[in-house]
């Protein structure tokens, strides 16, 4: 019995270790852009230096694409990455968490505290969908722009 359980410890390891790998490698996709300020990706980098790499390589293409971010008149911007991300957690069962993706603005059940909050969306208008909001914990880097070009990146 103990083998056996050292055996799936070590094969989930494995496994883990090959998705990892696989995943890091994997190119960064532009899922949408909203409102000139919200970026919606997948396969975002892991590490905060290649973060940082991403958005400075990917700027222009930005800019010229999708008109993204839209920059003020004294030449600032603040943009919100949010990353939407499939995780594979092997323990006995396989679970797949893909951040929701895209949802209807329902409210959160609580068995503590039923109610009517929808404080952990975040809700696009400029979508014609019932599916236009996405969770709030998605969000992992604020990028601004100040008015004299330096660029700050906020995790």
């Amino acid at each position: 019995m103990k083998a056996t359980i050292k055996w799936l410890f070590f094969i989930a390891i494995i496994v883990g270790g090959i998705y990892i790998g696989f995943r890091w490698w994997l190119p960064t996709k532009i899922i949408d852009v909203h409102e000139s300020r919200y970026l919606i990706v997948e396969n975002f980098p892991v590490l905060e230096a290649n973060r940082e790499k991403w958005w400075k390589k990917n700027e222009d293409y930005l800019k010229n694409k999708y008109d993204f971010p839209r920059i003020s008149y004294n030449g600032s911007y603040t943009v919100v990455v949010i990353v939407i991300v499939i995780v594979i957690v092997i323990v006995i069962v396989i679970d797949i968490d893909i951040g929701n993706g895209y949802e209807e603005e329902i409210p959160e059940r609580d068995w503590l505290l039923p109610g009517g909050s929808t404080d952990h969306l975040l809700c696009f208008n400029d979508m014609n969908v019932k599916e236009q909001c996405i969770r709030k914990k998605n969000i992992i880097i604020f990028i601004y722009k100040d008015s004299e070009g330096k660029i700050t990146f906020r995790y």
